[in-house]
């Protein structure tokens, strides 16, 4: 019977330790528990913070893209100007060159068209003369 009682207490001492270490391990489940949202919740913020500040790096990148852009299509813009005026000039020139040329030719067209008919006026004329001279010398002849 003693044995039978000390088994009996050691089975009750066994049922409280085991009540003890379930309610132990039911308290550090919680505890768990409570670790776990924490760290959830560190995540989260982490992440959150992450995100704002990765949207705010964006952010900050796309305005320097953009004031960077600005920047290259001012100078863009600027070359472009330079360019159009260059080309202006250029054209101007070339214009200018042509247009004399023209004239020249103009000009000197005029003038061969003009040489050509006092040349046909003179061989009208040297042909005249001719006829004249002719005449005068078979008058002469007659004459003689």
């Amino acid at each position: 019977q003693e044995q039978y009682d000390d088994d009996e207490e050691e089975e009750e001492e066994d049922e409280k330790e085991d009540k003890e270490e379930h309610e132990e391990g039911e308290e550090e489940q919680e505890e768990d528990k409570e670790q776990k949202e924490d760290r959830r919740t560190r995540r989260q913020r982490r992440t959150r913070r992450g995100r704002q500040n990765t949207k705010i790096t964006r952010r900050r990148q796309r305005r320097t893209r953009k004031v960077k852009k600005g920047k290259k299509n001012k100078k863009k813009k600027e070359d472009d100007k330079e360019d159009d005026k260059n080309k202006k000039r250029k054209m101007t020139k070339n214009n200018k060159r042509k247009t004399k040329t023209m004239n020249m030719t103009k000009k000197m067209t005029k003038k061969k068209n003009k040489a050509i008919k006092n040349n046909k006026k003179t061989k009208k004329e040297q042909e005249q003369e001719l006829e004249d001279d002719k005449e005068e010398q078979e008058e002469e002849d007659e004459e003689e």
